[in-house]
């Protein structure tokens, strides 16, 4: 007890010999800025820290701030009409500024983060698929329920490896507008909705020749002309709107999937030799679902002149056998 009488008048003492000391404990206020883009789209910028503390809206160049703010951590949430929202996290320091960069918010509600095909999107190939992209786990079920594509498409499948990433297929079809929409009744495994309904459209590619080739490979005795097309063909059809000049008596191979036809083109005797070759499609040839074919096509194929390019037996050859003896000449 004596101590502890003795340690308050120590204590009482000492202050009383220092009446110009004095222990300040208060911070200096910090701020947080930033910049929000597209420009003139009137975003809103909410900062939190626990609960609401304030609201601001970024001026004509996008900028933004928070003054008077007390050293901590801190949640930014910008939106925007028909614009995703976008949340963002920054410490204050003690009388210390935070400037949190560029905001650039994007017309796809929160949690969707992108689609493909893009919107707007054209000669988009009907073997490519659509892809929803986001930054939360969705429901599965409620996606597909939200999901509609208009025409209707046949065969329409959705994958999903990790339920952020969402594939879908389909038997899409040539030179088609497409407009798909998804609802804001998909939500996340949490139950969150998606902040509003999207739509966007895409436009499938023409009926086309992909490719024209032609090689010198001996197949069949004769090198084949070869036209690829994007989709399914009839022969007897492509035959119709085929023109050859100098006309040419030929032959036909077809390979076919169920997306795709090869026509490969042999002449019944052999092409022309030291002549250029040059063949003609219509626009008229439609595919096998109706497609018309995209533009006039023509190809042109110098064939080589007529010479000798092999021997059998060979030049200067030895030791033939007379009784296999015969000669062979190998044209172009």
């Amino acid at each position: 007890m004596r101590n502890i009488i003795l340690l308050t008048t120590v204590i009482t003492v000492f202050l009383s010999c220092h009446q110009d000391i004095s222990v300040n404990m208060s911070k200096e206020p910090g701020i947080i800025t930033g910049k929000v883009l597209p420009l003139g789209i009137e975003a809103v910028v909410e900062l939190y820290q626990g609960g609401f503390i304030d609201r601001v809206t970024a001026d004509a160049n996008g900028y933004f701030a928070f003054e008077g703010l007390n050293p901590g951590y801190y949640r930014i949430i910008v939106k925007a009409d028909n614009y995703g929202t976008v949340e963002r996290s920054a410490w204050v320091y003690d009388g210390e500024g935070s400037d949190i960069g560029t905001i650039e918010l994007s017309t796809f509600p929160y949690p969707l983060t992108s689609v493909i095909p893009n919107d707007g999107a054209t000669y988009v190939s009907v073997k490519s698929q659509i892809i929803l992209n986001f930054s939360k786990n969705m429901d599965f079920e409620s996606l597909k329920n939200a999901f509609d594509i208009s025409p209707d498409v046949e065969n329409l499948h959705f994958s999903s490896s990790n339920l952020k990433s969402f594939i879908i297929v389909g038997d899409f079809k040539l030179s088609t507008q497409y407009t798909l929409n998804i609802n804001s009744s998909a939500h996340t495994l949490s139950g969150e909705n998606m902040e509003f309904s999207y739509s966007s459209t895409f436009k499938t590619e023409p009926f086309k020749i992909e490719d024209f080739r032609y090689s010198t490979s001996h197949n069949k005795g004769f090198f084949p002309v070869q036209f690829y097309f994007n989709s399914k063909v009839d022969c007897n059809e492509f035959l119709n709107y085929l023109t050859i000049e100098p006309q040419t008596d030929i032959y036909t191979d077809v390979y076919s999937d169920i997306n795709a036809t090869n026509i490969y083109i042999y002449p019944s005797y052999c092409w022309m030799s030291d002549t250029t070759i040059v063949f003609h499609i219509s626009r008229e040839l439609t595919d096998v679902d109706g497609a018309s074919l995209e533009g006039e096509n023509s190809f042109a194929v110098i064939m080589p002149p007529l010479r000798v390019v092999s021997t059998d037996p060979s030049l200067n050859q030895q030791y033939v056998e007379i009784n296999y003896l015969q000669i062979m000449y190998c044209f172009f």
